[in-house]
């Protein structure tokens, strides 16, 4: 399968579907760079928000008359970080009638389907308490729970998917892949289509390094296509990896919110984007000042 590379606006690219015997039939519709090929044969997006969870005493007056307790700064859903798999997060603890000084605070990661105990500690004068958590590549769970007082509700966040990038991720690679898995959480229109909320999207070594190759390629060779001598299959397949794929590409964008805003505008971009045949993730991204357009990111995704 094989496309020709046709440009739709500055700093975008389209890739048409066309036919090739030996690999199969593309897709019908126009997708950006976006045809899967059949050869070769997880939770949502990152926000900070507050929780609020009753008390658990053992009746319900009891409850009732315990002030309600808050937990600010605590990540939902799905967050990539690069910094080899870690994170650390100031929490805030507070109460419908003061501050959250000196309450227990416990970390705790899900292993084999229960939540274990990682840490435990009190939060501050102000309420506040430092979290550090740890993740490997494959998504990790945490939550972490406030323990009730005398007078005071327990309370308990919602889990965090955590995926780390390790010595491969930069901490752009990991802002665009949370802010795409933000998009999908939510969901979003294209075009006049509407793409209900769907899974988010693994981080994938092969295609992570297959993107950023690309991206690179493409600063330090002035280019902006989907080719320049390769395809988005033969990079990924370079890499070690043979599944159907897709790939967007953007330029001239400077942030990571720019561009994904960008892809979304775009029903081709944004289809890919929001496609829930595929469950893995690449990005990259590079700067180079002399080159045309100065940033270049590239997104592949596949199954």
């Amino acid at each position: 399968m094989f496309g020709v590379a046709v440009t739709v606006s500055a700093g975008l690219a389209l890739l048409l579907p066309q036919t090739s015997p030996a690999l199969g039939a593309a897709t019908s519709s126009l997708l950006l760079a976006a045809m899967p090929i059949q050869h070769g044969k997880l939770g949502f997006a990152a926000s900070s928000g507050s929780t609020r969870v009753g008390g658990f005493g053992a009746q319900q007056s009891a409850r009732s008359k315990l002030a309600k307790t808050n937990i600010r700064g605590w990540p939902t859903g799905s967050l990539v970080v690069s910094n080899r798999g870690k994170l650390k997060r100031n929490v805030k603890v507070s109460t419908s009638t003061g501050r959250g000084a000196g309450r227990i605070v416990v970390v705790q990661r899900k292993e084999r389907g229960e939540w274990r105990t990682r840490a435990t500690g009190r939060t501050s004068s102000t309420g506040h308490y430092r979290v550090q958590l740890r993740t490997r590549h494959k998504p990790v769970h945490y939550r972490v729970k406030v323990r009730a007082t005398g007078q005071s509700a327990s309370a308990r966040s919602q889990p965090l998917s955590l995926v780390g990038l390790g010595k491969l991720g930069r901490a752009k690679q990991a802002q665009l892949i949370t802010k795409i898995n933000a998009v999908r959480a939510t969901g979003t229109t294209c075009g006049g289509t509407r793409y209900r909320a769907a899974k988010p999207l693994q981080p994938k070594r092969a295609l992570i390094r297959a993107a950023q190759k690309h991206a690179t390629d493409m600063g330090k060779r002035n280019f902006f296509s989907h080719g320049g001598g390769t395809t988005p299959w033969s990079r990924a397949a370079r890499m070690g990896f043979r599944g159907a794929l897709a790939e967007n590409i953007a330029a001239g964008r400077a942030t990571v919110k720019a561009t994904v805003r960008a892809w979304v505008n775009s029903p081709a971009h944004c289809r890919n984007l929001m496609s829930r045949r595929y469950n893995k993730i690449g990005v990259g991204h590079d700067y180079v000042r002399s080159s045309r357009w100065g940033h270049y990111w590239v997104m592949v995704v596949g199954r």
